[in-house]
């Protein structure tokens, strides 16, 4: 009884720490995923605006409530529920303009992550979702990634409007969670193993000591 408890416990600890070594792993791909996405969406902002001729007013450093932008011969005014940067503020009327002539295509996107996933030692398949309204979305064609398996990364009101948004699926096979992994596999799988070895040697020792009950009389 009390080597089945102590296997019991060994099982528990190896599952443990097979689950937390996962979840590491996990962790450290998600993180990846999440600081590559946000610089892929900026060198795409960049490469997206210049190729257009339009041209934004010149900002400062400071806070704005509001901005103001002419467009077809009208002018719109946005307002700021709290106070942000006038750069950050003139970059999602940007977004919000390249939304209308030059929109994000989902394909470059995803070939930008996959390359800065590939200098961060991630490799794996991934997908990229646009979203405009709650109409428009768009899907990158590459990268097949399993339903099971998604890690996601998401960025959401892109643009001025707030009506755009980024979604990144990762497809991580678990060879690569346990590699990135900052809790080694190994102290689980030698209390796996340990249990094994103690539940096999639970098993066999009744028996031995059935045979020689059996065997005694005959002598």
């Amino acid at each position: 009884m009390k080597k089945q408890i102590a296997a019991s416990i060994l099982i528990t600890l190896a599952l443990l720490s097979l689950f937390f070594s996962q979840q590491s792993g996990k962790q450290q791909v998600q993180t990846c995923l999440d600081k590559a996405l946000i610089k892929v969406l900026e060198t795409d902002y960049q490469r997206r605006i210049n190729k257009e001729a339009f041209y934004l007013n010149q900002f400062h450093h400071d806070k704005i409530t509001e901005l103001s932008l002419e467009l077809a011969n009208t002018t719109e005014v946005f307002h700021f529920k709290d106070s942000i940067e006038e750069c950050v503020a003139y970059q999602l009327a940007g977004q919000y303009i390249l939304s209308i002539i030059r929109p994000l295509q989902p394909d470059e996107v995803n070939a930008l992550l996959q390359e800065q996933l590939k200098k961060e030692g991630v490799d794996c398949p991934t997908r990229i979702a646009y979203h405009y309204g709650d109409t428009l979305t768009r899907w990158s064609k590459d990268g097949e990634a399993a339903a099971w398996a998604h890690l996601v990364s998401r960025q959401d009101s892109l643009d001025i409007k707030g009506q755009m948004s980024v979604e990144a699926y990762a497809d991580c096979p678990v060879s690569l969670i346990a590699r990135l992994s900052d809790w080694p596999l190994w102290p689980g799988g030698l209390l796996a193993l340990a249990a094994v070895g103690l539940l096999c040697f639970w098993r066999t020792a009744p028996r031995e000591q059935a045979v020689q009950q059996r065997e005694a009389p005959a002598v």
